[in-house]
């Protein structure tokens, strides 16, 4: 599977931000640490890339996240999409500033005091070029004995097109266009392999309840993980179900945001 993977990417440069992030971590041994992974990912049509196709996400979820993690004394891996959304600089609006009522203003004053020296930002785009950095990421922090918790937020493509099956350059218009896309390799067990001591935290996002609780299932057993939180897309901003030692906890936004009570509950419950 890495091999595979290893195909489709430029690997220096990904090598060059994991031998950054690991010097930063350096500095932050014996503390508790947090790879948080966000936004949406890119599967590129073309290797000379015009066109893609996007899984989207804001990262809202993961940038949030992120804050309430470092309010809770984490050191935070912050993986995330190039032009998502990211910590503490999604709430840089004017108009919202301009706005803001005196709780707000409260709010925002409590996130500036937070240290920020514990937050470290990496940016990806494409789906493999995700791929190659978690796997890559993940020896490193077996390397360094990390307390290590894994929060994928991340919106993972599920088909990606394999490099020598892409068009070299754009792809011209034409009546019509028929792509094969392959299924992208799954690298949960992978993580779970590299780094056994990890704590594991995966996402599902389902538009039926059934599925979504199916999948919650599948997912724990196959993966031993010690959450799995999941949410349907028409409400995903106001409910959460988090799965944890064989009960699904519903969880309802009742602060501001719901990431707030994600991350209590689970700073409050893993060891």
């Amino acid at each position: 599977m890495i091999n595979l993977i290893e195909q489709q990417v430029d690997k220096e440069p990904i090598l060059q931000q994991v031998s950054k992030m690991k010097d930063f971590l350096l500095n932050h041994l014996n503390q508790k640490i947090v790879f948080l992974t966000s936004g949406g990912t890119s599967v590129p049509l073309e290797q000379n890339t015009v066109r893609s196709i996007e899984n989207f996400s804001s990262g809202l979820r993961g940038a949030a996240s992120a804050e309430y993690f470092l309010k809770e004394g984490y050191v935070v891996i912050y993986y995330y999409r190039d032009k998502c959304l990211r910590p503490f600089a999604r709430h840089l609006n004017v108009q919202k500033l301009i706005n803001a009522d005196q709780q707000e203003l409260e709010k925002l004053n409590k996130l500036q005091q937070i240290d920020k020296t514990k937050l470290y930002e990496i940016s990806y785009v494409s789906v493999m070029e995700y791929l190659y950095f978690v796997i890559k990421a993940m020896e490193i922090f077996k390397e360094l004995k990390l307390n290590l918790l894994v929060y994928l937020a991340s919106a993972v493509s599920d088909y990606y097109i394999p490099k020598d099956m892409m068009a070299q350059h754009k792809i011209q218009a034409q009546d019509k266009l028929e792509l094969e896309l392959m299924p992208v390799p799954k690298i949960l067990g992978l993580i779970r392999e590299i780094y056994k001591e990890a704590k594991i935290i995966s996402f599902k996002l389902e538009t039926d309840d059934d599925i979504l609780y199916k999948k919650i299932s599948e997912s724990m057993k196959k993966y031993n993980l010690e959450y799995c939180i999941g949410n349907l897309l028409q409400n995903r901003r106001d409910q959460i179900v988090i799965y944890y030692k064989g009960e699904f906890i519903k969880i309802q936004r009742n602060k501001d945001e719901i990431e707030e009570q994600i991350i209590e509950y689970i700073t409050q419950n893993i060891k």
